[in-house]
């Protein structure tokens, strides 16, 4: 999450959802970590997440049923929500920060060739 020491993880559940956890800082101790909670939305890939700015955090993945590339925003306490940013993507897309206040994710389309968003 960028402030704090504060790290976030993410994994697809058997049903194609992705779920998040938050370390809150201190001791690696399991009581440090909130519960892993559902982001929504049906994915066929693992998500892939970075930091947009500290306390924000953008996590994009591929639509399960139209292929599409999604993007969602978590501010620190909640997510805003799957929106779909268009495109047609497989596998896990690539996201990092740009240090603008701006975050670039990178997915390979269905040709075999790289697409790319920078956003939000």
């Amino acid at each position: 999450m960028n402030s704090g020491g504060k790290v976030a993880c993410f994994g697809e559940a058997y049903n194609s959802g992705i779920y998040g956890a938050e370390f809150l800082g201190g001791l690696w101790t399991p009581s440090n970590w909130t519960t892993y909670g559902a982001l929504g939305g049906t994915v066929s890939n693992n998500a892939n997440c970075t930091t947009q700015a500290a306390g924000l955090l953008v996590c994009g993945a591929i639509g399960e049923l139209d292929g599409a590339f999604y993007a969602d925003v978590y501010n620190g306490s909640s997510w805003a929500g799957w929106v779909k940013v268009g495109g047609t993507g497989i596998g896990i897309p690539v996201c990092g920060a740009l240090g603008t206040g701006k975050v670039v994710c990178i997915a390979m389309g269905v040709n075999n060739r790289l697409t790319s968003v920078v956003g939000p």
